[in-house]
């Protein structure tokens, strides 16, 4: 299923997936990434190679992280931004870990036993039995980054692009009330949108919702 939204992108823009360094990928490390400078540092690289100076970014946890560092230091080749439950807004706590090591054991129980997990740890993602084969297949390699780090608010107050925050109401990277409230008080021009009932795992939860909300941003 997490797969619809990236075919419907697919079908009315071209679509650039970027292994991100330091992952498992096609992507070579040769660098150390050492914080969000560096990360944006490498996207800004990506983005000069393929000759894009209007990019739609679309980031997603991680990558949300990633994609603001970028419009923080190095402004003029993102057009926009649609932040999808990005990291950066809360310390990675226990309630994170728990949840990502509850999804885990869920992932390895029988299949049949999967779609109850799933409902119970709050994680859709394990039903998605492609992204688990790459999760297993991943299980050696070795990350070189950063733990993303709380954005001030002197860097959220830099993000002068149109931007749209897809929040899950029931993440477990933060409270989404209060990042909905710090983003409204820090970047007015931004739109924020809590998705009922989804997750940290918002493109797997609602992935039609999460795929109309980014084609709606870039064509506004």
């Amino acid at each position: 299923m997490w797969h619809r939204y990236i075919d419907t992108l697919a079908r009315h823009r071209p679509l650039i997936a970027v292994d991100t360094i330091g992952e498992p990928g096609a992507s070579v490390q040769t660098t150390p990434i050492r914080d969000g400078r560096d990360s944006a540092a490498w996207l800004d690289e990506v983005l000069a190679s393929l000759e894009v100076t209007d990019a739609q970014l679309v980031g997603c946890s991680y990558g949300g992280w990633l994609a603001i560092n970028h419009q923080i230091h190095r402004p003029g080749r993102a057009a926009s931004l649609t932040l999808v439950d990005p990291a950066g807004f809360a310390e990675f706590g226990p309630r994170f870990y728990a949840w990502l090591i509850a999804g885990g054991l869920a992932a390895a129980a029988p299949g049949p036993l999967r779609p109850r997990l799933a409902r119970l740890v709050g994680n859709s993602a394990i039903l998605e039995s492609e992204l688990m084969g790459l999760m297993r297949a991943s299980m050696g390699f070795r990350r070189a980054l950063p733990v993303p780090p709380v954005l001030s608010d002197g860097e959220l107050r830099r993000l002068r692009v149109p931007s749209l925050f897809l929040l899950g109401a029931r993440s477990a990277m933060h409270d989404s009330r209060k990042v909905a409230d710090r983003i409204g008080r820090l970047m007015p021009s931004a739109r924020v949108e809590i998705v009922p009932g989804a997750g940290h795992a918002l493109p797997t939860d609602e992935p039609e919702l999460v795929a109309e909300r980014i084609l709606h941003a870039i064509e506004h």
